[in-house]
């Protein structure tokens, strides 16, 4: 009964529904009239009858997209199980399928959006399965030139996109598209208004302290590459990127060469191919640091979710800046701003699950709330690495 929540990722979801749940209610499980429905969870539960539509997705934590049950290997007395993946799937699945482009198209200087429509997002959505745009970044300048191949799916001409134009998507739970620059869509990435703290939380101004244990995880540079090489596969067009400044030696003591070599099926220009290999560098370039966060508090994700930044402050897991002051419950604190990568949650007791379906002329919600067999456990936040307001020459370019 957990929700893995993955920035621009797919992640999973599974819920266990008590084994008396109603013969009705199964009926609605079967994956062969009902698969690809949507599993939509609320903060708190909302009774059907008074708000549904629209109205009930604008309030929903998380929608996901249900595409495996238990009922045809399930014991007498075990619980139904159903899971699924994250609604951006309607972009493309984990296996390259989707609404995939028939044919290969060039995309020529084409800005992200603008008002005439002949843009990156426009293409996106006309294959998202019915998602349709949301805050997007519109703009007639810069434009790009790419290429679409022949079955790629949406989600891939969108990470393109957004990798080219430096900007972020996500899906939200309302079937809306979001895609804008990080600082844009994402402001605590600059000023979070979240601290994850060992001791106390409390608000204090414009700062929701958080308790949470934190935790050092390992760290390594097994993926580390100090330049990246791109392909066009389409046009064998080149680009490259080097980071500025290499920590690491080789046996003579010359700096250390590790270059990474990337086929791209979407970059079609030695431009287009040069972004492509410096969003990958930014991936790489430096030693990979990984902090897990847990905490009891109910809904987490009404605080914080993927992709925002977050104060974190455990000096005890040497996690604190000394370049940072912040004024917290009448104490100063020197705490790192850290991005949140992926968020695992319990669907809890109090929440509202439904099934969004189709009945074959409109959509309505099946209430599972009252057959939910629910979870107690902490939230866990997967923290992306580390960086500090002045620091060292391999801090990320894209983080």
């Amino acid at each position: 009964m957990t929700v893995q929540h993955v920035r621009e990722a797919l992640g999973t979801w599974d819920i266990n529904l008590a084994a008396t749940t109603p013969r009705r209610i199964l009926d609605l499980l079967d994956l062969d009239v009902y698969g690809y429905s949507h599993l939509v969870i609320t903060p708190l539960h909302i009774d059907t009858n008074v708000l549904t539509g629209t109205g009930l997705l604008n309030l929903a934590r998380y929608t996901g997209v249900y595409r495996k049950n238990n009922l045809a290997s399930r014991r007498e007395g075990e619980p139904v199980q159903i899971e699924g993946v994250h609604l951006a799937v309607l972009l493309g699945d984990e296996e390259g399928k989707g609404d995939n482009f028939s044919v290969g198209v060039d995309i020529t200087n084409r800005p992200f959006r603008d008002a005439s429509n002949t843009s990156y997002i426009t293409a996106v959505l006309s294959r998202g399965n019915g998602l349709t745009t949301g805050s997007v970044d519109s703009a007639a300048s810069p434009s790009r030139t790419g290429r679409v191949n022949a079955g790629d799916t949406a989600r891939q001409l969108l990470d393109y996109a957004c990798s080219t134009f430096s900007k972020e998507w996500r899906v939200n739970p309302n079937g809306t598209l979001d895609a804008a620059a990080k600082a844009t869509m994402y402001p605590t990435t600059v000023t979070p208004t979240v601290a994850f703290l060992p001791e106390d939380g409390g608000r204090d101004g414009a700062i929701t302290g958080i308790e949470a244990n934190v935790y050092r995880l390992d760290s390594d540079v097994e993926d580390y590459s100090s330049a990246v090489t791109v392909r066009a596969t389409s046009t064998n067009a080149l680009g490259s990127a080097s980071i500025g400044v290499n920590p690491y030696v080789g046996w003579s003591g010359a700096a250390l060469t590790i270059r990474r070599a990337i086929d791209s099926q979407l970059a079609f220009s030695t431009t287009s191919a040069d972004n492509v290999a410096a969003t990958q560098l930014g991936r790489f370039d430096e030693t990979r640091r990984h902090v897990r966060i847990t905490t009891s508090i109910y809904d987490v994700e009404n605080f914080v979710g993927p992709g925002d930044g977050i104060f974190v402050f455990d000096p005890d897991q040497d996690l604190y800046d000394l370049t940072r002051q912040v004024f917290y419950r009448g104490r100063i604190i020197f705490p790192l701003i850290m991005r949140v990568e992926a968020i695992r949650w319990p669907v809890q007791q109090g929440m509202g699950v439904y099934l969004r379906y189709w009945t074959g002329s409109t959509f309505a919600f099946l209430d599972l709330t009252d057959w939910v067999l629910w979870e107690d456990r902490d939230a866990e936040l997967d923290i992306g690495d580390i960086y500090r307001t002045l620091g060292s020459p391999r801090r990320r370019l894209n983080v």
